[in-house]
Order: C-alpha cells, then structure tokens, then sequence
C-alpha cells in the first residue's frame, strides 16, 4: 500500500510488485476513494470501482489515453485469447451494453462478456470484417462482410442468454447477428480462478481503437422473440 498527502509525484505511475494476477499496477486509490487510471504519472482518469485490465502487465496502463470524453486503447496481442480486455463487473442478473468504436491503423476491436482467456463469448470487428467469438474461439463461418472503420456494438445478457447486436450507422438501425449463447456454464467451477463473467472491452493488433458513448442498462425489458408466456 503507498500513501501520499497529495495524487500526484512518480509513486503514481505503473510499479511491478512481482505479484502476479493480485496486483492492477495501472490503479491507485485517492484520498476521496476513488481509483485512479494514471497515463504518464500526472494525468488521470478516474474509473468505476469495478473497471480494470484483466492480468495487466506493468505497462498496461500505458494502453488507456483520455480525451474530448474518448477514451483511447493501443492494441495489445492478435485477439481476445491473448490481448488483456479492460473489464467490468456487473451485478445485473439481466443487462445491456451499447459501446461504439472507431478504427485507427491496423486495429481490431470488440464488446464481450468475458471470464478468462479460455471463456469468452462476443463481437469483434475490423474494417472488412465482423467476428463472432464463442467460448474462446471466433468462429470463423460465422464472420460477415464489412466496409468501414466505426461500429456501435450491443450485447444482451438475459439470464444468461446471449444476443449481439451491431449497426454501422450510430444505433439508428441495428442488425441482430444470427448466433446466441448461453453462458451459464462460465464460472469458477468449470474454468476455476475465483473470477465472475465481466463486461470486457478489448483491442488488439498494430493500432488504437477509439471508445465512444458507452450506455449500460441493468434488468431490460425482455425481448419478444425470447420471452417465455406464463402459464396461466
């Protein structure tokens, strides 16, 4: 644990405690509480308390840049199945996440739910490409074409079961990918770890992905298509 009288000085930036999985080196706590993301030892973007990288590296902080309500991700690794995502936990037995995401250089980007690298389900995309990942592997038949460099995605988690959304025109049309999921099974009894189904936010290869109006809701109304009638 570091103390300071004030949130700011070189005890800020990244320290490698040698502690593997125990430690988020990027976060400090300030004196109201909050956590703290440091980019380069002075500027900081306060978080949520359940926001962090997944086994972050020393310099995984380095990734997140802040700026005109944006935040920035330098790609890390070739996928989800080895690229840290940035993740959230979320109490919602029932919820829905709409995030929309802007290319730079050779990027590729993508909203999960995502336990660990073996067990993950979402959408990914590059400029040419939709991805469907489904328990830690994309699924390559399933992908479909695209052209352009910005997606909104959505993902809807209704007890468990999963429909991804995407549209190429900022959320005024939506198109609903053909595929679902049920994710009931990714816990620690199977995958161990002691960790819960996050909310993860992940980019990889040789660019950055712009982050942009992120929207959550918790306990949506249900879908039509997959509401069950009562019986009466």
């Amino acid at each position: 644990m570091i103390w300071a009288d004030r949130i700011e000085g070189p005890w800020s930036a990244p320290i490698d405690l040698k502690i593997d999985g125990c430690i988020d080196p990027g976060h400090v706590v300030g004196e109201d509480g909050r956590r703290y993301l440091f980019t380069d030892g002075i500027r900081k973007i306060r978080l949520s308390d359940d926001w962090s990288f997944h086994q972050p590296a020393a310099d995984e902080a380095a990734r997140a840049r802040y700026g005109d309500r944006r935040l920035l991700l330098t790609g890390r690794g070739t996928s989800p199945a080895d690229s840290p995502p940035l993740t959230c936990i979320v109490g919602d037995r029932s919820n829905e996440t709409e995030l929309s995401f802007d290319l730079v250089g050779d990027a590729e980007a993508g909203l999960l739910l995502f336990y660990n690298h073996k067990a993950f389900v979402g959408l990914g995309f590059t400029p040419d490409t939709l991805k469907l990942f489904e328990y830690s592997e994309e699924l390559s038949w399933a992908r479909k074409p695209l052209n352009g460099r910005s997606l909104r995605l959505r993902l809807r988690n209704e007890k468990n079961v999963v429909t991804l959304f995407y549209s190429q025109d900022e959320g005024r049309n939506w198109a609903r990918h053909d595929s679902r999921m049920e994710v009931s099974g990714m816990h620690h009894n199977v995958f161990g770890g002691f960790l819960s189904l996050r909310l993860g936010i992940y980019a990889a290869g040789n660019g950055e992905v712009v982050l942009r109006d992120f929207r959550y809701q918790g306990n949506p109304s249900l879908t039509v298509e997959s509401r069950i009638p009562s019986r009466g």
